[in-house]
C-alpha cells in the first residue's frame, strides 16, 4: 500500500473496514471515521505496533487495522477496543499525550498492550465485534461523562487561550486590530 501522509494515513484502512462491515463513511472526521449500526467508530491504521493519535475524549470504539504485507508474509490483522478500554489504556500510561499535555486528547498506544480479547480472529467477525464493543462502551456511562467533560473543558480552554493571546498581540502592537491580520505581513 502506498503511504497516505499523516492526515489521511488511515484512509485505506477506513475503506477496508467499510468494505468488510457494510459501515458508511462518517460525514465529518470530527465525529469518527465510519458509522456502523448508527454509531460512530474510529479506525486507525498501524503499520507497526504503534497506534497514533488515539483520541479518548471522542469516546468511540477504536478499530485498528494492520494491513497485510505480502513482501514480508505478514497477514492482515484487526483489533477492536471498546471506548472504555481506550480510556483505561491511555490512563495507564500516566503521562502527557501525543503533541499535547492532555493524553486523553491525543495519545499513542501499542498493539503490544492490547488484550487477546481485542484481536479479531477473522475479518468476517469484524462487524459483530464492533457492535459488541459499542454495547460494552455504553455500559460505562461515568467514563463516557468524564471524557465529555474533558472534551468540553478542552474546547473552553482553547477559546479562552485564543482570546487571551489576541488581547496580548493587540496590546503589544503585533496585531493591527481585532481582525486577526498580522502587522508587517
Amino acid at each position: 500500500m502506498a503511504a497516505d501522509g499523516i492526515s489521511r494515513a488511515g484512509t485505506t484502512s477506513e475503506e477496508r473496514f467499510i468494505e468488510l462491515t457494510g459501515a458508511t463513511r462518517a460525514p465529518k472526521a470530527a465525529l469518527g471515521d465510519a458509522c456502523l449500526d448508527g454509531r460512530y467508530v474510529e479506525v486507525k491504521k498501524a503499520t507497526s505496533t504503534t497506534i497514533n493519535q488515539v483520541r479518548a475524549v471522542k469516546y468511540l470504539p477504536l478499530v485498528i487495522h494492520r494491513p497485510a504485507n505480502f513482501d514480508l508474509e505478514v497477514p492482515e490483522r484487526w483489533w477492536v477496543v471498546p471506548a472504555h478500554d481506550v480510556v483505561r489504556l491511555i490512563h495507564a500510561k500516566n503521562g502527557r499525550g501525543q503533541h499535547t499535555e492532555n493524553a486523553y486528547e491525543s495519545a499513542t498506544l501499542s498493539t503490544k498492550h492490547l488484550a487477546d480479547e481485542h484481536e479479531v480472529d477473522a475479518p468476517k467477525n469484524l462487524n459483530a465485534r464492533v457492535i459488541r464493543a459499542i454495547r460494552e462502551s455504553d455500559e460505562h456511562a461515568q467514563t463516557r461523562r468524564a471524557m465529555e467533560k474533558i472534551r468540553d473543558d478542552a474546547v473552553a480552554l482553547a477559546h479562552r487561550a485564543h482570546d487571551e493571546v489576541r488581547q496580548a498581540l493587540v496590546a503589544d502592537g503585533a496585531l493591527e486590530d481585532d481582525s486577526g491580520d498580522l502587522r508587517g505581513c
